[in-house]
């Protein structure tokens, strides 16, 4: 399904190149606002810059359902996306030449020749941008409360980015124009990303997040656990590969080192150590959250590439056109902080209410 959450209930709808693309939320209270959140996280998912895709969308949202006079009025809330840039002939010869790296071959298998096939179908990227609008509106109300959640290119071509360091970096990103927090390392990766363009092939690296505000107590035990309802919720973004939790482990991983030792802080429980990612037991403990998202490089490259011809059963290769870019990671920065928000809101709402994202604190 193409659906997730409990308390929460998000649903992304539509094909890259079908009429629309959208997303709807069911369960959210009335009374949250359509604030500024929302434009700035459309804003960086957004293709400006030449190294994003040549194809260029408005991404003008409609809000179909669920909001009136610019807030949530309590039944289900689904944006609306048209796509008004498609050219699906650049995809008609390869029907039956299955994209490596991309789910062309297991679509059909489980579809045959009613798939969706042309920019990936429903399973495209490009669905995201509804998705991403929903989450800016939920940050917003959880920055009203105290929580942020912030993500950053931290690796990408070798080159790595400074750690995220608090709450501020959090608008840093939001309002900059590039995923990564050190100028030098954003130089140095667009320079990279440049060079890699212009070979014709792309990149994937690692995302790292980080959410600030979450209060202790939040999450559950096995299945309810915060880990599990992350992966689930970013792992259903398109080219994820792999998240871990937590400072990365040190080379000998005693649990002497990573224990993560208790200690008072101005008079408040905290960790000496974040190795756990402020999840403990499958809840939060007070400490940011953290986590590092893998990222495969972008599928489609314009180098020849292997694969086989399904009518003819033959082995060939093909050359894939189209519009696309040379990483994902740069794009898909505010997707992960879209989802983050989404999940985070749904276990926050299990635990203290319907109303917790309009509740005064």
């Amino acid at each position: 399904m193409s659906s997730f959450g409990r308390n929460l209930r998000v649903t992304v709808f539509g094909e890259s190149h079908g009429e629309a693309i959208g997303a709807t939320v069911e369960g959210l209270p009335g009374g949250i606002e359509i604030g500024g959140e929302v434009a700035l996280f459309l804003e960086r998912r957004r293709a400006r810059s030449l190294l994003d895709t040549p194809r260029r969308e408005a991404d003008e949202l409609l809000w179909v359902s669920g909001i009136t006079s610019g807030r949530t009025n309590g039944g289900p809330v689904t944006a609306l996306v048209k796509n008004t840039n498609v050219r699906s002939q650049d995809y008609r010869h390869l029907k039956h030449s299955p994209r490596p790296g991309h789910g062309d071959y297991t679509r059909w298998i489980r579809q045959g020749d009613y798939a969706a096939f042309a920019g990936g179908g429903h399973g495209s990227g490009r669905v995201s941008v509804a998705l991403t609008a929903l989450g800016g509106l939920v940050h917003g109300a959880l920055k009203k409360k105290g929580i942020t959640a912030a993500t950053h290119i931290l690796e990408l071509g070798g080159i790595w980015d400074r750690p995220l360091e608090g709450p501020g970096d959090s608008d840093l990103l939001l309002r900059g124009n590039f995923p990564v927090l050190d100028a030098g390392a954003r130089e140095e990766i667009l320079a990279r990303l440049r060079e890699v363009a212009q070979r014709g092939d792309s990149l994937g690296g690692t995302l790292e997040t980080a959410v600030y505000g979450c209060p202790p107590g939040v999450g559950g035990d096995w299945f309810r656990g915060l880990e599990g309802r992350l992966s689930l919720g970013i792992f259903g973004i398109p080219g994820v590969k792999g998240i871990s939790f937590g400072t990365e482990p040190p080379e000998e991983y005693l649990g002497s080192r990573v224990n993560d030792p208790f200690i008072l802080k101005e008079g408040e429980v905290a960790t000496a150590t974040n190795y756990s990612g402020g999840i403990s037991g499958g809840s939060a403990n007070g400490m940011p959250l953290t986590f590092r998202t893998r990222v495969k490089p972008t599928p489609s490259i314009s180098l020849p590439q292997r694969t086989v011809q399904l009518e003819k059963m033959e082995e060939t290769t093909i050359t894939i056109g189209g519009r696309h870019d040379p990483s994902i990671l740069p794009r898909g920065a505010v997707v992960v902080t879209a989802v983050t928000a989404l999940v985070l809101a749904d276990a926050l709402m299990e635990e203290y209410g319907r109303k917790y994202l309009v509740e005064e604190i």
